[in-house]
């Protein structure tokens, strides 16, 4: 006597598997909705680059050197900022 398998039930290896597979992520993404996924995904960037402190002291000196760069259209050779 043969043994039938039946293919469209999966096993219960198959379906552990397909829990953990990169497919499993898309179709949570699918569920939640791809704006919800791309909220999360700007506030986590916008929170992490707010945590973290700005390595350069000085800047507000750059950004005050770039405005007068563009408004005057040349680079200044001396520092008109400080006293």
């Amino acid at each position: 006597m043969r043994k039938t398998v039946d293919w469209a039930t999966p096993s219960p290896d198959e379906r552990e598997a397909a829990r953990w597979s990169p497919f499993s992520a898309a179709v949570a993404i699918r569920r939640v909705g791809s704006g919800v996924v791309l909220r999360a995904l700007l506030f986590v960037a916008v929170f992490s680059l707010a945590a973290v402190p700005p390595l350069d002291p000085d800047l507000w000196w750059h950004l005050a050197n770039g405005r007068l760069i563009v408004l005057t259209g040349s680079i200044p050779h001396a520092d008109v900022y400080s006293f």
